[in-house]
């Protein structure tokens, strides 16, 4: 029986290609797990990394940014650009470059799992952090609106496309932190016609990283003058 099982599992295998959504190894087709082993022990590790301002878990930490604006922010943990080889780059990467529906499930959930608050969600909506339309074409996708959308589903409240990008020709990335402010205000503007959505709401506000949070601040100012009751944000990751 074990030989038949064996033979089974190869041939799902090769049929049902399931692969870790972090270092893209091949696993068990009927594995529920979405990262092998050794990425998931080094993800679970990476949630706890201590934050050395607040002394909390990263899941834990509300040290946040855009304060002005933006009541609560949480992330997963932490995204170091120059650490090319952890998970937690990985994960990122396959959320901004590979459009697998199973990474953005995955991160979906872990956002729910443990920085999401599933209590009091009524008269919540999700938004995400505008994208630029250049980035868009490059890639195909907005990263930060399919991810807003899992969420969304997944909760069962509604998501609102209402945040837009203007796309400027300067990247976000190449910014200082007041030059970021500055680009963004001129980049970023409310979509008139789903103002009611958002009116006396709770707004999840959704992003993949968060880095200045030059974006968030004012993406949150525009969502409460334009009626939302407040702006919480939430993370896949912060960049440390």
């Amino acid at each position: 029986m074990n030989k038949i099982k064996k033979i089974i599992n190869s041939f799902f295998n090769v049929i049902f290609v399931k692969k870790c959504v972090a270092c893209k190894t091949i696993l068990e087709y009927d594995s529920e797990k979405m990262l092998c082993d050794e990425c998931d022990e080094q993800w679970q590790l990476a949630k706890m990394v201590i934050c050395p301002y607040c002394k909390d878990a990263q899941i834990d930490c509300r040290c946040g940014f855009g304060k002005r604006s933006v009541d609560s922010v949480r992330h997963l943990a932490v995204y170091k650009d120059y650490d090319r080889e952890s998970v937690v780059n990985k994960i990122i990467y396959q959320l901004k470059n590979g459009n697998n529906d199973r990474v953005f499930e995955f991160v979906a959930d872990e956002m729910i799992k443990n920085i999401i608050s599933k209590r009091g969600l009524s008269n919540t909506v999700v938004v995400n952090i505008p994208r630029n339309p250049r980035s868009i074409n490059r890639y195909g996708y907005d990263h930060a609106k399919k991810l807003a959308m899992v969420i969304a589903d997944k909760l069962g409240v509604e998501y609102v496309n209402i945040l837009r990008h203007k796309g400027g020709k300067i990247e976000q990335k190449k910014l200082k932190k007041l030059q970021r402010e500055l680009n963004a205000k001129a980049n970023c503007y409310i979509e008139k016609s789903e103002i009611s959505k958002i009116e006396g709401k709770k707004v999840l506000l959704v992003d993949d990283i968060g880095t200045t949070g030059a974006m968030t601040g004012v993406c949150a100012e525009l969502l409460k003058n334009n009626g939302a009751k407040s702006v919480f944000c939430v993370l896949a990751a912060k960049n440390g």
